[in-house]
């Protein structure tokens, strides 16, 4: 038995609406670094390269990355190391034909762990320490003009950092 899709008996030009493609999400992932580290390791090179295939990504909108370091050293230091974090990322994007005018680097030192760097003891965590060091890559949809294409170079402020 054959099921004819319905049409409009007032219109018979009208017929069903297609299903609409899926809305773009954001997407954030987490790129862990070694201890000095200021270059991604071969697993946190991979996590980049699979966002860099994901939809959104290809869509083309904004991209920012924000830079994280542990409690060890100095604030200016460990913003500083997080800017470094954060840069190789964005270089790593560059290298991958990824226009600048997308990228936005944000580098925050230990002033957002995830983890804690001591613990209740006082002694220290090297795991947690180990969470703290990393890069967050977070890329949204792009925005759409009134025409309704897309504007990836459509000023906007950067996205807060996801909790």
């Amino acid at each position: 038995m054959d099921v004819m899709p319905k049409k409009s008996i007032l219109r018979p030009d009208v017929s069903p609406l297609r299903d609409a493609a899926p809305s773009l999400q954001p997407v954030t992932i987490t790129v862990r670094f070694p201890e000095q580290g200021k270059e991604p390791d071969e697993a946190g090179l991979a996590a980049i390269d699979e966002l860099v295939a994901n939809p959104t990504f290809k869509a083309g909108g904004a991209v920012t990355i924000w830079g994280h370091t542990d409690s060890r050293g100095s604030d200016k230091a460990n913003l500083a190391a997080s800017k470094k974090r954060a840069e190789a990322v964005r270089d790593y994007l560059k290298s991958k034909g990824v226009d600048t005018d997308r990228l936005t680097v944000i580098p925050l030192g230990e002033s957002r762990p995830i983890a804690p760097n001591r613990k209740l003891d006082g002694s220290d965590d090297p795991e947690g320490r180990a969470r703290n060091r990393r890069v967050e890559i977070r890329v949204q949809p792009p925005v759409m003009e009134a025409q309704g294409g897309p504007d990836a170079t459509a000023t906007r402020e950067p996205e807060p950092l996801p909790e």
